[in-house]
């Protein structure tokens, strides 16, 4: 079984081909994370519900200035020009993108804008 920050969606069926019995956010409650563990040692496989919730997008896991920064890099921004934007340093920004990646579950800096680009065009 896997316990992870990231995803299920991006992640659960590599488990699943890599033989593991299950896939577990660890923003799960603990009372749900030792059911889970019960059934798979009574030898079931755990599948991660289906993702459908909106409360796990940016609009709701990031903070406001995270979301500024992940806006302004979906319009095509580098990094220095959202400091510019936004009246911040670079440091500042790379932190914040550090940040975006983490609670977004992104690897890397090409998805990064993959994801915020898509998020604007969701949004009109």
């Amino acid at each position: 079984v896997v316990l992870s920050m990231h995803p299920a969606e991006d992640n659960a069926h590599r488990v699943r081909r890599a033989g593991g019995r299950g896939y577990l956010a660890k923003q799960l409650p603990p009372a749900e994370i030792v059911a889970a563990l019960r059934r798979v040692l009574a030898g079931e496989h755990i599948e991660p519900p289906p993702s459908n919730d909106d409360t796990k997008g940016p609009d709701h896991l990031l903070s406001p200035r995270e979301r500024e920064v992940f806006g302004l890099t979906g319009q095509g921004m580098g990094t220095r020009q959202v400091a510019e934007a936004l009246g911040i340093s670079v440091k500042t920004v790379e932190t914040h993108k550090a940040h975006i990646k983490t609670k977004l579950g992104v690897r890397s800096a090409t998805e990064l804008i993959r994801e915020a680009v898509a998020w604007r065009v969701s949004r009109g």
